[in-house]
């Protein structure tokens, strides 16, 4: 029979002075990051980092992005960076547009800059999970260059770690054109193309961006990632 009083209970689990059993304490479930934690994991906090790149190789892109940035804009790819690996999105023709690749090394593009997003307290298993999840909700034959894309997919992934959404200015210019292409087939009744909508910002953009689908070759390492 349990103790009814903590008072007669051995402070080390034995018996009492009654001869009873301490009842065994139940624990709380975990919630929030220490949920569905691997056994001898803990919860600590870990670097979230947003990198930024130039679309494509072209040195044009780059001078753009350069006069656009004065503005809070450009034509930019983002990756995330979480232990140790960079993940971001891109188009593929059959299964997951996911990918990852070395940080601040994402083929095709150029390096530009970082953002510190601050620190998940999710382990690598629950962002591995993270991932796992976005791997099935973001198949490559569904990326739209403007509002399905790399940096649509960075904002969600940063989001579900804790840390977003990612900086407004990364995503801003691809807002625009979509925009510009909505109203453009509100008044004439025609959709306009992804093309003709960044033609109005610059041709050199617009052949930037189209690097983007040339950057999901095989050069990208699969996943899982860890």
């Amino acid at each position: 029979q349990a103790c009814t009083r903590a008072a007669e209970c051995d402070p080390r689990g034995g018996r009492g002075k009654r001869g009873g059993r301490r009842k065994p304490r139940s624990r709380a479930p975990k919630m929030g990051a220490e949920a569905s934690m691997t056994p001898g994991e803990e919860a600590r906090p870990v670097p979230v980092t947003l990198h930024v790149y130039d679309l494509g190789k072209n040195p044009e892109v780059q001078a753009i992005n350069s006069v656009l940035g004065a503005f809070g804009t450009g034509a930019f790819h983002c990756g995330v960076e979480v232990y140790g690996h960079e993940f971001s999105f891109n188009y593929k023709a059959e299964g997951s547009g996911v990918f990852k690749c070395p940080p601040r090394q994402c083929p095709g593009h150029t390096y530009r800059t970082s953002v510190n997003m601050g620190f998940t307290t999710f382990s690598s298993s629950q962002a591995e999970r993270v991932l796992y999840v976005l791997m099935q909700q973001w198949p490559g034959a569904c990326y739209h260059i403007l509002n399905r894309n790399c940096c649509a997919f960075c904002d969600e992934f940063c989001t579900a770690l804790g840390v977003g959404p990612i900086p407004q200015w990364t995503r801003n210019l691809a807002k625009t054109a979509s925009q510009m292409g909505d109203a453009y087939d509100a008044v004439v009744g025609v959709p306009l193309s992804v093309g003709a909508a960044f033609v109005a910002v610059g041709d050199s953009i617009s052949f930037g961006l189209g690097c983007i689908r040339q950057g999901s070759k095989s050069h990208h390492e699969p996943l899982p990632m860890y």
